[in-house]
């Protein structure tokens, strides 16, 4: 048998509520999608308007939430 968070580790992604309900429970990646949506509209909007498109990355501040599947 394979011991989750102690023989191996395991993350997951978007911090869906899932990740709480399963045993082990799950790490996960948190990213801060209603900023990003802001993020995407405003730059959308904005590029609507001008005659030069903004062709930046940009990049949010995300949270990583560790839990069971990985030891913590």
């Amino acid at each position: 048998d394979i011991d989750v968070g102690k023989d191996v580790a395991i993350m997951g992604f978007d911090n869906i509520s899932m990740c709480e309900w399963i045993i082990p429970t799950l790490s996960t990646v948190e990213q801060p999608c209603s900023k990003m949506g802001e993020l995407v509209v405003a730059k959308l909007i904005e590029n609507m308007n001008k005659t030069t498109k903004d062709n930046h990355y940009y990049t949010v501040d995300h949270r990583i939430i560790l839990r069971e599947s990985t030891g913590d």
